[in-house]
């Protein structure tokens, strides 16, 4: 007789590397006091902290709940205050969900509180408010992040982790609510059904929308996100045929056919909408049946859980209602049809407002916070660390021992693209702006004044390159790392004289982060071991991301990575890369590779290599100076386009 085999157990969280942020109960305790200290002088409130035993809280008005017992709870009281200082509002976004629901009942022909509408009530609000809170601690998260970096990133990987180890893959196979806040954390279910799948590009648009605005554009996106949904759902989800009657429920004798003559004489519109109303009805049935119930699949432990998404915030402050419905009118009503002096549509104006109260929010925090605060130097030093700690690669610091030769006519080359890109002009009719000399003689030739005559001069923002390069054994042979240096020398002399900034990191088996601009050639304290490439691209990935509007990489290489992940690896280094740059991609920061090709290499071997590792038409690559001075200023004309493209769009 065969023994039954045990099932196999579930995976463990690993641990955050958290370093000083975690120790005992005293310590995060203390520290966890401190802090509260300090935003609620910055916030003039008084901030009530206390001990729990289950997952962290507040109310955003006096009191923060957090697990200070658990390794975590220094990072749970992180975001807990990350709600207060960015206006997070429960009870604005709790009168938002009614009318979102109602709205949804509405188009399904339920009237909201009759009997047929109360099965859908509150499954309805479970959503759409899980929807709002998932977009909300994104929101809160991205902002902290601009003051604590690393604490930011270290919130992204616990939800991440908790999302692959504690929330199973059944529970994003039955329910879209799961399925979205596993995948807002960075976890694919993959067995998913095809109508969830198709939810993920409305969803991944939502979080990049939220990122740096206020609390009433997140109720915006997250409206446009539920009709996004909705959507997708309709049109995967036709309704079931209806059944043929009986022939009893239509009654027979004059009150029968009178019936069925009212029936006759339905409009086109009427049964239009009477046919909508029934796909949507279906739509709710589908989406409502598939709400877990509270706790299924919260984990055992207390304190363990806290995933993205999770409800954290208990009802405050009161809001006058007209206020309220004022708020929600505007943000559901916001939308992409119109535009109005400024040509910013509702739903652009709502962004950008928000955009702009976060902006004087984080400066006015920085302010207070000025005298506690670590330089900037030091402040990327932390996010380094934390960083590399996470992706599993060692950081150095270096000094190179002699400076970068002077640019060549390529650099010349890459300077002129740069300066004729940070600048766009747009005509307007206008009397502000510089009056365009040439526009005005036209118009007084031809009798045409009413043309834009004035020229607005729209600046893009400073543009950072980060040049990583590769330092691995294979690199010290040939011309790979002379290479490197000219295309370095050249690209830091065109950033630099549009007052923009470069930095420079190196890898092998370690990140080396370069204190200073110099030649890669003459370093000391640098081991050309393996290739590390696609940890170095992941701590790249992290630090162009925080601010990936202004920011760039620009990756040199001679060969394929030889390292995995040391998280969500596939086991195979190439895919781990693949999956590495489709996060690059995902969160648009703007990349440019660099291959370089031993001589001894065939070329069509070394293109298939390549094809492999970065995907075709993704990369230039080089063997020689000459094809260097031509590679690189189609690599930096991307680069650069791909910024200023961001810069435009955020003004």
């Amino acid at each position: 007789m065969s023994t039954p085999q045990a099932a196999a157990p579930t995976p463990q969280r690993p641990p955050l590397p958290l370093g000083p942020m975690t120790g005992d109960r005293e310590y995060v305790k203390e520290r966890s006091e401190n802090l509260c200290r300090t935003f609620a002088a910055l916030l003039d409130a008084d901030i009530k902290l206390e001990d729990t035993t289950e997952v962290g809280k507040t109310d955003c008005h006096s009191t923060i709940w957090a697990p200070l017992w658990h390794p975590e709870g220094y990072l749970t009281v992180e975001h807990e205050l990350s709600h207060w200082l960015f206006e997070t509002d429960l009870a604005l976004a709790q009168a938002f969900g009614q009318q979102m629901v109602s709205k949804l009942l509405n188009r399904a022909g339920f009237k909201p509180g009759t009997n047929e509408a109360l099965p859908y009530e509150h499954h309805l609000g479970q959503i759409i408010h899980g929807l709002w809170n998932i977009l909300e601690d994104w929101r809160c998260c991205w902002l902290w992040g601009e003051l604590y970096a690393g604490g930011a990133e270290l919130l992204q990987q616990r939800w991440h982790d908790i999302s692959k180890y504690e929330i199973p893959d059944e529970a994003g196979e039955e329910s879209l609510l799961k399925f979205l806040m596993r995948f807002s954390a960075g976890v694919e279910t993959q067995n998913a059904k095809k109508e969830f799948q198709d939810c993920k590009p409305p969803m991944q648009r939502a979080l990049n929308l939220v990122e740096g605005v206020d609390a009433a554009a997140c109720l915006g996106i997250t409206a446009r996100l539920i009709d996004e949904i909705m959507d997708e759902l309709l049109a995967n989800n036709p309704p079931p045929p209806p059944q043929k009657s009986s022939g009893g429920g239509g009654g027979k004798g004059r009150a029968g056919q009178s019936r069925k003559r009212k029936r006759g004489r339905q409009s086109p519109g009427a049964k239009k909408k009477k046919e909508q109303q029934q796909q949507m009805q279906h739509i709710l049935k589908l989406l409502c049946s598939a709400v877990p119930r509270r706790g299924r699949f919260s984990p055992d432990k207390k304190g363990q859980n806290g995933q993205l998404g999770e409800p954290s915030v208990v009802p405050g402050k009161k809001r006058s209602r007209q206020g309220a419905l004022s708020t929600i009118k505007r943000v559901m009503n916001a939308d992409d049809k119109s535009s109005d002096d400024s040509g910013l549509t509702p739903f652009q104006l709502l962004l950008h407002t928000g955009a702009q109260a976060m902006e004087a929010r984080l400066e006015a925090a920085q302010q207070a916070m000025l005298r506690n605060q670590d330089s900037p130097e030091e402040q990327q030093n932390q996010l380094l660390l934390g960083a590399t700690k996470i992706v599993g690669i060692r950081v150095v610091h270096v000094t190179p021992s002699r400076p970068l030769p002077p640019p060549t006519s390529t650099g010349y080359e890459n300077r002129r693209i740069l300066e004729q890109l940070r600048m766009v002009k747009k005509k307007r009719k206008s009397y502000e702006g510089e009056l365009d000399a040439g526009e005005l003689i036209d118009a007084l030739g031809t009798g045409e004044l009413d043309r834009p005559l004035y020229t607005e001069v729209k600046r893009i923002p400073k543009f950072e390159l980060l040049f990583l390069f590769d330092l691995s054994g294979s690199m010290t042979t040939g011309q790979a790392l002379p290479l490197t240096e000219r295309a370095l020398a050249d690209s830091v002399f065109a950033v630099r004289a549009i007052r923009s900034k470069a930095e420079m990191w190196g890898f092998s088996d370690v990140l080396y982060v370069y204190d200073e601009l110099g030649s890669p050639l003459h370093t000391s304290g640098v081991s050309h071991g393996c290739t590390s490439m696609v940890q170095a691209l992941d701590v790249a990935h992290r630090w162009g991301k925080r601010h990936v509007s202004t920011r760039a990489v620009m990756l040199v290489t001679d060969g394929l990575p030889t390292s995995c992940r040391a998280y969500n690896s596939t086991g195979n280094p190439t895919l781990d890369l693949r999956d590495v740059l489709n996060e690059m991609r995902r969160d648009k920061l703007p990349l440019g590779v660099l291959a370089i090709r031993h001589l001894q290499m065939s070329f069509e071997d070394t293109i298939n290599m390549y094809n492999e590792a970065f995907g075709k038409g993704n990369y230039g690559v080089v063997s020689s100076f000459d094809e260097l001075a031509t590679q690189l200023p189609v690599a930096v004309r991307v680069l650069a386009e791909s910024h200023v493209v961001r810069g435009v769009s955020r003004q």
